[in-house]
């Protein structure tokens, strides 16, 4: 028996011979991989038992065959056993550590993947060429009012070199803007600040913007525009109060004197006497006057009178004018 363990023995001895022996195979152990920020990565692993050292490489390219040292030392055990990596360009990586025994020599190896994608780079491009014209500052202040119904008046801070201005227009809850043409007969550019839109619809809320042109060289500049201005027209308010009186007429025997009286409207322009049962227009009072009118009538048994107010702008609601039937 004894024979048979020796020969054994002297059998795994002799084989493999010297110059033949096969590399020696090493033992594995778990390596970690997380993200710290883009582009940065730390590598960690435990302990490994009777590891003095550790390496750690990393592997790229092709097939994962190109690999870089990237610890200029070696980690020794007591260590903290990470390493942080940055990366640059997209691709996958092979992280591999090697402990080493007290021998010097490897015994044991852990590894791990890690895919990086890039942040897209962005690309500047060149300024531009030629010269850049600032855009000039428009009028720092609008203000708009409607003194009167169906009129908005614009009045705005003057922008010193300007040569003209231009008026924008838009309705509230609407898309689109519409240019206002400047008020015909009346100056506009450096001597005029004022500006009246009318006629314009009660039901809308209006927002207005204006704009200069100054001069730069031979060409004209629009400038900025100013601050946002939004306004309402004034609701259309009618007569009231509408009486009458008729007497004896002393200047025409067998006629009467008929006497209308209202209650004035501000900002009226004009008040227009109708009579209803001709549909025609017996007289126009202008609003700056006092609201009476006079004049002689027949001896019919009644008669319809109806006054109306009309503003600046030939605004007018026929349909919402007061009358009075008078008896003879």
């Amino acid at each position: 028996m004894r024979h048979v363990l020796l020969a054994g023995l002297m059998v795994l001895c002799a084989s493999p011979a010297d110059g033949q022996r096969k590399p020696r195979e090493l033992g594995t152990f778990p390596v970690v991989i997380n993200t710290v920020s883009t582009g940065v990565v730390s590598v960690t692993w435990q302990p490994v038992t009777k590891a003095s050292a550790y390496e750690v490489e990393r592997c790229e390219g092709a097939g994962l065959t190109t690999c870089a040292m990237k610890t200029a030392s070696r980690i020794a055990a007591g260590q903290p056993l990470q390493l942080n990596d940055n990366l640059t360009a997209s691709g996958t990586y092979l992280y591999r550590v090697t402990a080493f025994g007290s021998n010097q020599l490897p015994f044991a190896q852990g590894q791990v993947g890690y895919q990086y994608t890039a942040p897209a780079t962005a690309i500047l491009m060149p300024p531009p060429t030629g010269t850049i014209t600032p855009i000039p500052a428009g009028p720092a202040q609008l203000n708009a009012t409607s003194p009167v119904p169906g009129q908005i008046q614009l009045s705005w801070s003057l922008v010193a070199p300007a040569v003209r201005y231009k008026v924008v227009r838009g309705v509230v809850g609407a898309a689109g803007e519409l240019e206002l043409p400047p008020p015909s007969g009346t100056p506009y550019g450096n001597t005029g600040y004022r500006y009246i839109d009318a006629p314009v619809q009660f039901r809308y809320t209006y927002t207005y913007k204006v704009y200069a042109y100054v001069m730069s060289g031979a060409n004209e500049i629009l400038t900025a525009p100013s601050p946002v201005a939004t306004v309402k027209s004034l609701p259309f308010v009618q007569v009231s109060g509408l009486t009458y009186t008729i007497v004896p007429s002393v200047q025409h025997p067998g006629l009467l004197d008929l006497t209308l009286r209202w209650n004035a409207v501000q900002g009226a322009e004009k008040y227009i006497v109708i009579d209803k049962d001709y549909n025609y227009v017996q007289g126009e009072i202008p609003g700056a006057a006092a609201p009476v009118f006079k004049w002689a009538i027949g001896t019919k048994s009644s008669y319809t009178m109806c006054v109306g107010v009309q503003y600046p702008y030939n605004i007018r609601e026929p349909q919402t004018e007061p009358c009075v039937e008078i008896k003879t």
